[in-house]
């Protein structure tokens, strides 16, 4: 992440701004994975799937953490596709707020469902 093009400050949505998928700025990787070019890597409990935004020196990131055992996940769309029956357990729904710079959990919101 701490490659975000200088001139960005924020990433709002899925693909970026304006949708595009491109970030702008000097040295930006072509390579990654989970040790190259990853300044910092959190936990993060529950699954999710969905873009994270960032918004100046904040980070935010959801997920659905479930209060029973769940189905594994299997490859291809939406973790495996079609459920003929939704999950019976309840699940607290869940907004993670970290620190660009560190990675620091810096405040959680979450609402029961």
């Amino acid at each position: 992440m701490r490659y975000l093009a200088e001139e960005t400050t924020h990433w709002p949505q899925f693909r970026g701004p304006g949708a595009r998928g491109v970030a702008e700025g000097k040295k930006l990787p072509t390579t990654w994975s989970t040790t190259e070019n990853v300044k910092w890597c959190v936990p993060v409990p529950g699954r999710g799937w969905s873009s994270p935004v960032i918004w100046g020196d904040k980070v935010f990131l959801s997920s659905a953490v479930s209060t029973g055992k769940e189905k594994a996940v299997k490859k291809g769309l939406y973790f495996g596709g079609n459920e003929e029956y939704p999950s019976p357990n309840q699940h607290r729904w869940m907004i993670y707020c970290f620190s660009f710079e560190s990675g620091e959990r810096l405040w959680e919101l979450w609402e029961w469902k």
